[in-house]
């Protein structure tokens, strides 16, 4: 089974629109056109309304092919769910009160259990600042989040594991587990020995754990009343 991708506005954006010659733009198209001429057959791409309606504005061409391209990708629905975990979202502060369209797109992706969200909005979705606000929500909600990228972030796996000084770094690794036999407890004692002959100084955090949300305050019980006992 090919993994899902939700297709936010921006990526159909790019896609579609006139070559341009703002050179930024011109390679986040380059990147989006590559990534899209193989996509279809490594992942599941899907879209919503929202995407739909987002992307039926602009330039009359430009909107032309790209409901060309959403009309071959099936749709996600706006559940209940959806619109619930859209709520949280804003409420929490994971996404700004005027990005509403955001937060959509975030919950319809969510609550459909998609992998990926892939996406050309640096501002308020694939932002490392933000990702770990809306992460917090949606687990919190009872869901696990959708990991928020670019095209260029969901590139070819070749490409990565073609990366020379990330193989050699892997190659140093995998030495290093092999001569404890991959035992975890013995790679950390190893790792704890160097720390203490490093003469450096390591430092320590206590973990960041999501808040439960609030239970709504319900109404107050009546204290009961004592009985009296009879006078003998």
């Amino acid at each position: 089974m090919k993994p899902k991708v939700y297709v936010e506005t921006s990526v159909i954006g790019y896609l579609t629109s006139w070559p341009s010659g703002d050179l930024i733009v011109a390679a986040r198209q380059k990147i989006t056109r590559d990534w899209w001429r193989d996509a279809p057959a490594r992942y599941d791409l899907i879209a919503s309304e929202r995407v739909v309606s987002e992307a039926s504005t602009g330039n009359p061409k430009d909107v032309q092919d790209g409901l060309a391209v959403l009309q071959a990708l099936p749709m996600l629905s706006v559940t209940q769910e959806a619109e619930d975990l859209a709520n949280a979202l804003l409420a929490a502060g994971a996404v700004p009160i005027g990005e509403l369209s955001v937060a959509h797109h975030i919950a319809l992706s969510v609550v459909a259990g998609i992998e990926y969200l892939v996406t050309w909005n640096f501002k308020h979705l694939a932002n490392a600042s933000m990702r770990w606000k809306i992460n917090d929500v949606c687990m919190m909600e009872g869901y696990g989040p959708p990991l928020i990228c670019s095209p260029e972030q969901l590139a070819e796996e070749k490409a990565i594991t073609d990366d020379p000084i990330v193989a050699e770094i892997r190659k140093t690794r995998n030495e290093h587990a092999a001569k404890f036999n991959y035992d975890i407890a013995a790679i950390c004692e190893d790792i704890r020995r160097q720390e203490k002959e490093s003469g450096r100084e390591y430092v320590s955090y206590p973990p960041r754990r999501p808040e439960p949300p609030a239970k709504a305050a319900g109404p107050k019980a009546k204290p009961k009343r004592r009985k009296k006992r009879a006078k003998t």
